[in-house]
């Protein structure tokens, strides 16, 4: 779940210039391609219900609303992947910014055209890690296993991560074992429950 400001708005990615961070399962609908009310009606049917969303950090606010060029690659990565995934082509069919489908100014100064053009390159090239050596995509795929969220000094929240949930995580060492870190929270890194599926910068 996330949870942001009035406009209860969702995504099922945030990219910046150093991370892919997964907010909402893939198999769940987020809110980030609907009309804001009124006249302004989507262009296509249903766009949360059979899109994924995806939000780019912009790096000078409005008017332009620049976005890192490594911000653009990692977005570029990352539509490579859910398009192979999917078996979604790989163009601007198929491929839209937020404004092709609605009216609004996102998004912004990111180049939806860029972004296909280095997707069908299929971003850099990443040598595979070891399993537990270098960030990048992961899928639960145990029934269901739980993690928590540091919340504070000494508090630590219960989170649950779902079977078939994919999300970008990083492995890092905590006392003598070895932790997943994302964007929800920490679980401790056992190949019984997930699987390592691609790296990324």
């Amino acid at each position: 779940m996330v949870q942001g400001g009035p406009a209860n708005t969702s995504a099922h990615y945030e990219v910046t210039p150093t991370e892919i961070i997964g907010c909402v399962g893939e198999q769940y609908a987020a809110w980030h391609a609907g009309g804001t009310g009124g006249s302004d009606v989507p262009r296509i049917a249903s766009p949360n219900q059979r899109s994924i969303g995806i939000e780019n950090l912009n790096s000078t606010g409005g008017p332009g609303w620049k976005v890192d060029p490594k911000t653009v690659a990692n977005c570029a990565r990352l539509v490579a992947d859910i398009c192979k995934r999917y078996g979604i082509p790989l163009d601007r069919k198929h491929v839209l910014g937020h404004n092709e489908v609605t009216a609004t100014a996102c998004p912004g100064g990111l180049d939806v055209d860029e972004v296909v053009r280095l997707a069908k390159k299929g971003g850099t090239s990443v040598a595979k890690p070891t399993y537990y050596k270098a960030k990048g995509l992961y899928e639960v795929i145990a029934p269901q296993i739980n993690g928590y969220r540091d919340i504070g000094f000494k508090q630590k929240r219960a989170v649950r991560f779902v079977k078939g949930t994919r999300f970008y995580a990083e492995p890092e060492k905590y006392g003598k074992i070895t932790r997943f870190k994302t964007s929800m929270g920490y679980f401790s890194s056992n190949k019984a429950f997930v699987k390592f599926i691609k790296a990324i910068d």
